[in-house]
C-alpha cells in the first residue's frame, strides 16, 4: 500500500514538472514574438523616415535640371528598395513559424503598401531621370499553393545578382488580404501565381532565367548583363 502512494506521487511530480516546462516554453514563445514585432515595428518606422526622405529627394529632382542627382537618387532608391525585400522575408519566415500573431499578419501588410509607394515613387522618377532601371512587379503564393514561386523568386534573384541597380522587385503575396494587390491583380489580369509584370505585360506561369533576360534587354544597352 505504501509502495502504491509513492509511485503516485511521483507521477504526480512528473506532471506538475511537465506543466512546469511546458509553461515556460509558451512564455518563451510569447516574448520571443513580442520581441521580433517590435523589432519589425522599430524597422518599419525606420523605413517609412527613408521613404519620406526619397519624396523630398524626388521633389528636388523635379526642380532641377534633367537627371541632376538622378545617380544619388537611384542608388538610395535601389538600397531601400533591397532593404525593404529583405525585412519582408523576415516577416514572412516568422508568420511560416506562427501565422496567428496579428502584429506580424499587420506588419506584412505594411511592408507591402510600403512597396507600393516605393514602385510609384520609383516610376515617377523614370520619368525624370531616364536611367534606364527595369522595375519588376512578382506576384507570388504560398509553397503549398504554388509550387513553382519559389523557383521563380531564386531566378529573380538571380536576374537582381546580373543587373543589380538597374533592376528593382517589388514582390506581393496574392494571398494577402490588401485592396490594392486586389486592383493590381484586377488591371494586371492575375489570376494566380507565379506572376511577373515588367512595364505594364504580364507574365503568367514560371518564366525561365534565359526568357526573362531576354525581355529585361530589351531595355538595357548592350553590356548590362546582356549579350
Amino acid at each position: 500500500m505504501v509502495e502504491r502512494k509513492i509511485y503516485w506521487k511521483q507521477h504526480l511530480i512528473a506532471l506538475v514538472i511537465t506543466i512546469i516546462i511546458f509553461s515556460i516554453g509558451i512564455l518563451l514563445g510569447v516574448q520571443l514574438t513580442e520581441t521580433r514585432v517590435t523589432e519589425l515595428q522599430e524597422k518599419n518606422q525606420e523605413q517609412q523616415a527613408d521613404y519620406e526622405s526619397l519624396q523630398l529627394q524626388y521633389a528636388f529632382l523635379t526642380n532641377q535640371p534633367k537627371n541632376t542627382s538622378c545617380t544619388a537618387f537611384s542608388k538610395a532608391l535601389e538600397r531601400n528598395v533591397y532593404d525593404l525585400e529583405n525585412t519582408r522575408i523576415k516577416v514572412e519566415q516568422y508568420l511560416q513559424n506562427d501565422n496567428s500573431q496579428a502584429g506580424l499578419q499587420q506588419l506584412k501588410r505594411a511592408y507591402s503598401l510600403a512597396e507600393i509607394r516605393y514602385w510609384l515613387l520609383a516610376e515617377q522618377a523614370q520619368e525624370q531621370c531616364n536611367n534606364n532601371i527595369v522595375n519588376i512587379l512578382y506576384f507570388y503564393q504560398r509553397d503549398d499553393i504554388c509550387d513553382s514561386c519559389s523557383t521563380q523568386g531564386y531566378i529573380l534573384t538571380d536576374l537582381k545578382d546580373t543587373f543589380k541597380e538597374k533592376l528593382l522587385i517589388f514582390s506581393f503575396d496574392l494571398d494577402l488580404e490588401e485592396p490594392l494587390i486586389d486592383i493590381f491583380q484586377e488591371a494586371y489580369n492575375i489570376t494566380e501565381g507565379p506572376a511577373i509584370v515588367i512595364n505594364g505585360k504580364t507574365s503568367k506561369g514560371l518564366q525561365e532565367v534565359d526568357n526573362l533576360r531576354q525581355q529585361l534587354c530589351n531595355y538595357y544597352e548592350q553590356g548590362e548583363g546582356c549579350p
